[in-house]
């Protein structure tokens, strides 16, 4: 999981697509009228429609390494805990916003990944 955040941190979104399984599940929480990245995102194709709505919603994104927590659940799943930050495009409002994902890995490759976000401070950024 580690290795991912820090691909997702250094921009380099098309290398996180080798850690996870060509079926992969996205669950990101929200009203998808409202965070256009919010929904259910499935396979690789879902996530190059991730990635595009992140940009297209905000200008900026991290997730403060220093925060950074993972929590083995099982010999599948792993809590990630931290602290998310952005920008959003339209109005240069930020947000944060202490975050956790629930991921599930199967022969190596992350399967399955469920976001928890604090979607009404994101909301509130977007729509100042």
């Amino acid at each position: 999981m580690a290795e991912l955040y820090r691909r997702f941190e250094a921009g380099r979104l098309a290398e996180t697509f080798e850690l996870m399984s060509p079926d992969v599940l996205l669950e990101e929480p929200g009203d998808p009228d409202v965070l256009p990245w919010a929904g259910r995102f499935r396979g690789h194709p879902g996530l190059e429609r991730f990635y595009a709505a992140l940009s297209t919603g905000l200008s900026s994104i991290e997730i403060d390494p220093d925060s950074l927590e993972l929590v083995p659940l099982d010999e599948r799943r792993v809590l990630a805990l931290g602290t998310e930050r952005g920008v959003a495009e339209a109005t240069g409002a930020p947000y944060e916003s202490r975050s956790a994902w629930v991921w599930t890995v199967e022969d190596g490759r992350i399967t399955h990944l469920r976001a928890f976000h604090d979607t009404a401070a994101m909301a509130a950024a977007i729509q100042v």
